[in-house]
């Protein structure tokens, strides 16, 4: 099978994902409390869906720390920016990085 990228910015972050969605996938910090983003109006009324991807620090007490968009739709990313921080995950003893995903369909 041959694949055809574009460029070498498009592998570094597909490369980059799968990383840090492998390293999410191995740790052991479950999610023990989720919330559904609220779908934004202004996105509603355009018809706008899709996935948002953050990368995301997971404090040790179980919070979210930093949140960063890795890609998605800017009138969707807000949203789903409010509802990962009220996320809550299993405590541990570092801060570990994880890849989500929020969809919003219409």
């Amino acid at each position: 099978m041959h694949f055809r990228l574009r460029s070498a910015a498009t592998v570094f972050a597909i490369s980059l994902l799968s990383v840090l969605s492998c390293f999410a996938a191995d740790n052991k910090r479950a999610l023990v409390e989720h919330c559904q983003p609220s779908y934004p109006e202004i996105a509603r009324q355009m018809h706008v869906s899709g996935s948002i991807f953050l990368q995301i620090s997971i404090l040790p007490n179980g919070r979210v720390g930093e949140i960063r968009l890795e890609s998605g739709h800017p009138l969707l990313a807000g949203s789903a920016e409010d509802a990962v921080r009220r996320w809550r995950y299993k405590p541990a003893a570092e801060t570990t990085l994880a890849v989500v995903q929020v969809d919003f369909n219409l």
